[in-house]
């Protein structure tokens, strides 16, 4: 009997204990891991937008090999999904919920629990071709006998370490890809670049693409004469800025314009237009203004390659005068494609 009380005495104190632990543990799991990636961050988005991809770094499924996983319809970006069944992890299914490329993931991820989810959150910002990928979640409010388990198991500190590990393996596969893309295409170099913006003051229309020449140089004329009268220097070379190029009805909307160093006032006839800072691609290309048309194709070409949607207007900088070098090859202008 007094065998039986001791028992019953300690089976009495660890249930106190644990209630202790239920009272103070983690009501919702509230982890995150960051860490930077030397690759653009489309390159690293879709490492996590590909669910089909997560096999190749997901923590969870490189050390569960038993594990096996059954995807959705939709295996890439919003209302992608996949579902596992696992000897040591149970049963469980993880959605994204929504998808900004390459900015953000959201998803919702399940253990088989009713009314009960976690949500992930990945945040990627890019500066100068390095990402800075943050991976972090959330959850509905833990079932209070279960907060002390959370406790016991430290949880929030194991999904952190286990994050941080499964960042560390989209770093290496997104740096390994990142090394072997190109940066040439049509044989010109393309430079990816933080634009600092500018400010130009031009004339704007939907021109016929063979009255181009024509438009450009009457608009130079009118802006030109605008800066002159009003005392503007220019801040850079003439340029054009392109915001539409239909090959369909063979027009274009564009603005014929002349770099000045902040907005000024220079009458209903010219247009000032500013540009913010931003992220950009940029090709020098040296030759007549009539092969521009392969500058435009590999910035097309790049923009796809790495997952980059263009942000209009794209813009030409003649920086070599034509009317003082006479050798057209050796003509620079800058091609430059804004994108988001």
């Amino acid at each position: 009997m007094k065998a039986l009380k001791v028992i019953l005495g300690i089976i009495g104190v660890l249930i106190a204990v644990y209630l202790v632990l239920c009272l103070v543990g983690p009501k919702e799991v509230d982890a995150s891991q960051s860490t930077e990636i030397e690759a653009p961050a489309s390159v690293v988005y879709e490492q996590v937008a590909d669910v089909t991809k997560w096999k190749n770094w997901g923590p969870w499924q490189l050390k569960d090999t038993t594990m096996e996983i059954t995807y959705g319809e939709k295996t890439e970006g919003e209302g992608a999904s996949y579902s596992w069944t696992s000897e040591n992890s149970g049963i469980g299914n993880l959605e994204i919920t929504e998808a900004n490329a390459p900015n953000s993931i959201s998803t919702r991820l399940n253990f088989g629990m009713e009314n009960n989810y976690g949500y992930g959150k990945w945040e990627f910002e890019e500066s100068e071709g390095t990402t800075n990928a943050t991976w972090s979640m959330t959850s509905d409010p833990n079932p209070f006998f279960f907060r002390g388990m959370a406790a016991l198991m430290g949880m929030n500190k194991r999904l952190e370490k286990d994050f941080a590990a499964g960042l560390a393996n989209i770093k290496k596969i997104a740096e390994e890809q990142a090394a072997n893309m190109p940066t040439t295409y049509n044989g010109l170099e393309v430079k990816s670049m933080d634009h600092p913006g500018g400010v130009f003051a031009g004339v704007r229309e939907t021109v016929e693409m063979d009255k181009m020449s024509d438009f450009i140089g009457q608009a130079y004329g009118t802006v030109m004469g605008a800066m002159a009268e009003k005392q503007v220097p220019m801040a850079g070379p003439a340029s054009c800025l392109y915001y539409t190029w239909d090959e369909e009805t063979q027009t274009s909307d564009m603005v014929a314009a002349i770099p000045i160093g902040e907005v000024a006032d220079l009458g209903e006839n010219v247009e000032v237009i500013e540009i913010p800072a931003g992220k950009a691609a940029m090709i020098d290309y040296y030759g007549a203004y009539e092969g521009l048309g392969s500058a435009h194709e590999a910035m097309d070409a790049y923009l796809k390659a790495n997952g980059h949607a263009f942000k209009a207007p794209c813009l030409e900088m003649y920086v070599t005068d034509p009317t003082t070098e006479s050798d057209t090859t050796k003509w620079l202008t800058q091609v430059v494609y804004f994108y988001e």
